[in-house]
């Protein structure tokens, strides 16, 4: 086993890969939740996100409730690039497209769908702003299902 990872009591150890997957297991607190696999070619992410751990690479996203979760897994349409809290909730950034997610159900309630490749994102007081790779900014209402607000 190899450490690659370990953000406040949550360790990423490499355990196994395979053709094109590496097999990580996840250690909260001493114990370990769960195997996830990822594509080779991306790089897992730690966030913690109070009571909750969220880890990612490419379109995968897991969800570690931190005190007594396992960890379960979601599979999203997009890449995985940055994770914001809201609230009880999250707003994901992805290549093409921002999710409102709810990390209790594991669950997208809402998705804005983007034209170009998103290059960042920041939470702003309770609105997101993305930025794509044209220079375009666009700002969402989290809390309307992603609207975009006009400024």
């Amino acid at each position: 086993m190899r450490k690659v990872g370990d953000v406040h009591g949550v360790e990423l150890e490499k355990v196994g890969s395979g053709d094109d997957s590496v097999r990580y297991a996840v250690i909260v607190g001493g114990r370990n939740v769960g195997f996830v696999d990822f594509m080779q070619y991306y790089e897992p992410v730690l966030k913690i996100i109070e009571p909750y751990v969220a880890l990612w690479a490419g379109p995968t996203l897991c969800v570690i409730h931190r005190a007594h979760g396992p960890m379960r897994c979601v599979e999203r349409s997009d890449e995985t690039h940055e994770i914001h809290a809201l609230e009880r909730l999250w707003v994901i950034e992805g290549e093409l497209n921002v999710d409102l997610f709810d990390p209790r159900t594991e669950q997208i309630l809402a998705t804005y769908y983007h034209t170009e490749v998103i290059t960042n994102s920041t939470l702003i007081d309770g609105l997101i702003r993305i930025r794509d790779f044209a220079g375009t900014v666009v700002t969402l209402d989290p809390r309307r299902s992603l609207q975009v607000c006009d400024e």
